[in-house]
């Protein structure tokens, strides 16, 4: 664990003990910006635990703005997080809550009964606006869970209701229902009732937001047992909860009868005014030929029907390696308002193949992701840089309303300070040179695996860390150095 009298952080692998940069002398204004390039580089080590964020940045007055977040992913699948008995230190969680941290984010199936009470014994701040949960539900396996009154299990439902009881009346609340096989039952009200087992339903009318991440119910089998989305179990589980203002998908296929499905929802759900469809390409390679031959051209009256219903819909695509820029541009057509791109992509092609879809979207992006780290063997490329870094460039300035920008690839810092000088309104920007993330057998390690890394490759990710933030900082005017540097 890291030392709060030191300020400095440790990585903590397994029988790794390597120190990393101290970055206590930052700013408060800047230090979110380093702590999201903490979180990219490297996510395993250096998650948002509390007592490792009092060592790195004591109690700035930017803290009101930040996330506390206990839980940890990989490759969007939610896993247990070594240091998650954090929890029981008290103290350490109370020094955060008293300066009204405004987001928290909750991996409730991973937690154990202790951890659960010493959670509900906190006192909610009264600025808390956004509480996240999220419930690794297997429905058949609650079923029957529920069904030998095995109480030990229903732990995560039972917090869920005293969370929403004792939360602030204004308080934005979140589910996000992870691997929900609903696709298993054979009557859209089966879902409802397994819910329905769990006890009071206080959450029903104090969710918010609902997400059903890229899973079992986004799988086809969902669509073919009930062609009409209106009628299915996400439909029938959708309604239940009252307060509902915002919904998140994640589709395979995208279709004209799935968006005329959508807004047929939206109008039956009268406060549900929000959509993010998250679009996945080719993210699994077995279904690479099936995917392709689905394709469809959506229409404008399509995207017309849905956006005229709802205030905020939001086009999140999620590509991967097989999909051609034509195949992309013929699904997702100019006037769907596309406002988070994330390309992950081989070498070879080159972020320059879609800045002009990114340009056919320019007055929505919002926030865009580009990752090369996560092909199997990398070569690298230096000559392309420049081309990169100019593409890049060309598209952000562009791109009006671009608040979030990750780049995992080649690229030369003169073009970062660009981009940094670009916009002065960032939210997340962040950057890192695959080239430093090799080690001796050539094999990579991308942005928050796990497991042990070699130390050269430990001391050229936080040369490539220091790097970043010494680029960033002092050209957006905030200059630092490294205590140990």
């Amino acid at each position: 664990m890291a030392s709060s009298e030191t300020g400095s952080t440790h990585y903590q692998g397994e029988g790794d003990d390597t120190e990393g940069p101290d970055f206590s002398c930052l700013p408060d204004v800047v230090w979110v910006k380093v702590l999201q390039l903490l979180d990219v580089t490297d996510r395993y080590h250096v998650s948002l635990t509390c007592s490792r964020l009092h060592a790195h940045f004591g109690h700035p007055s930017g803290w009101s703005h930040a996330t506390l977040d206990l839980s940890v992913s990989y490759d969007g699948e939610l896993e247990k997080y070594s240091d998650l008995s954090v929890l029981q230190h008290k103290h350490s969680v109370l020094q955060y809550v008293k300066v009204d941290i405004q987001k928290l984010r909750l991996p409730l199936q991973v937690m154990s009964p202790e951890e659960i009470s010493t959670l509900l014994e906190l006192p909610l701040s009264k600025n808390l606006k956004s509480l996240k949960i999220n419930l690794n539900f297997d429905i058949i396996e609650l079923k029957r869970v529920i069904e030998n009154n095995d109480t030990a299990h229903l732990s995560s439902a039972s917090v869920l209701n005293e969370l929403c009881d004792r939360a602030p009346e204004k308080l934005l609340v979140e589910l996000v229902l992870i691997d929900l096989a609903i696709s298993d039952f054979s009557s859209e009200n089966a879902p409802c009732e397994v819910f329905d087992s769990l006890g009071p339903k206080t959450w029903y009318q104090r969710v918010t937001s609902l997400s059903f991440p890229h899973g079992s119910l986004s799988e086809e089998t969902q669509f073919s047992l009930y062609p009409q989305l209106t009628s299915s179990p996400t439909a029938v589980l959708v309604s239940r909860f009252l307060s509902l203002r915002c919904l998140s998908l994640s589709v395979v296929n995208l279709s004209d009868q799935l968006l005329y499905q959508l807004a047929d929802m939206s109008r039956s759900h009268c406060s549900l005014r929000s959509f993010t469809i998250h679009f996945r390409l080719c993210c699994n390679r077995s279904f690479t030929q099936e995917i392709h031959s689905d394709l469809v051209e959506l229409s404008s009256s399509a995207w017309g029907g849905l956006v005229s219903v709802c205030s905020n819909l939001e086009v999140s695509c999620f590509l991967g390696e097989a999909v051609t820029l034509k195949e992309l541009c013929s699904v997702v057509r100019p006037e769907a308002p596309v406002v988070s791109v994330q390309f992950l992509y081989r070498v070879d092609k080159g972020i320059e193949a879609f800045v002009p879809f990114c340009l056919q979207h320019s007055q929505t992006l919002q926030r865009f992701t580009y990752n090369e780290c996560l092909t199997s063997v990398i070569k690298v490329r230096c000559q392309r840089r420049a081309d990169r870094g100019g593409s890049l460039v060309s598209m952000v300035t562009e791109c009006p309303r671009l608040r979030h920008l990750v780049y995992i690839g080649e690229i030369h810092n003169e073009d970062v300070v660009k981009l940094a000088e670009l916009n002065r309104q960032w939210t997340t920007f962040v950057f890192q040179d695959k080239l430093f993330l090799l080690d001796a057998r050539d094999k990579l390690y991308s942005p928050g695996c796990r497991g042990d890394l070699s130390p050269a490759v430990r001391a050229a990710q936080k040369a490539t860390l220091i790097r970043m933030c010494d680029h960033v900082s002092r050209h957006l005017g905030y200059p630092w150095k490294p205590r140990d540097s």
